[in-house]
């Protein structure tokens, strides 16, 4: 009960969050937070809780699937913004249209400055137009945010994998390393 209701309040946040174009990081990663990586952190919990762990290695899956989580809505996100919909499988852009600021958009955001920073936040105001995915996933390229963005996630991993480090080597804890690497 007490996730599901931390999901809803993520889920709140974030819509109470759209179209504003000065959010926060640290809005950002609490909305995240509250609206996949407790989802995440909950499952590897129970999962280890029907498994017999102790509360202590229950708590370590947790955090596990927290830091799974994150990496996950962070990944979404860029692909978002700059994937290929036949790869992922989804419509992508919805972000942006929706007016959903995420880490991609919160960081190109941050590095831009004077006029390249005013056509970036008139594109954001018109997100909707033909073409504003596209010269958005330009500006990424070219600022780099994409690869910052993948190695934010990927630290994320390496903290969830670090915590598997307090279990022995099994054919349990290899799924779990090979979940996290995907």
């Amino acid at each position: 009960a007490d996730t599901t209701h931390t999901i809803c309040e993520g889920e709140l946040l974030q819509v109470s969050s759209a179209k504003q174009l000065d959010l926060s990081e640290e809005r950002y990663y609490e909305i995240i937070r509250k609206k996949t990586a407790v989802l995440y952190g909950m499952a590897c919990r129970v999962g280890a809780l029907l498994g017999g762990a102790s509360a202590a290695e229950q708590q370590l899956f947790e955090d596990f699937g927290v830091h799974l989580g994150m990496a996950f809505q962070i990944a979404d996100d860029a692909l978002d913004v700059s994937g290929d919909e036949r790869t992922a499988g989804k419509s992508l852009g919805t972000d942006l249209k929706k007016g959903k600021m995420t880490l991609p958009l919160i960081r190109l955001r941050e590095s831009l400055h004077g006029g390249k920073l005013q056509e970036y936040r008139w594109i954001l105001e018109h997100s909707r137009e033909m073409g504003a995915q596209q010269r958005v996933a330009k500006m990424l390229l070219d600022q780099g945010i994409l690869s910052e963005v993948r190695e934010t996630a990927a630290s994320y991993i390496e903290s969830a994998m670090a915590l598997l480090d307090h279990f022995p080597r099994n054919p349990h804890r290899e799924s779990m390393e090979l979940l996290a690497r995907f």
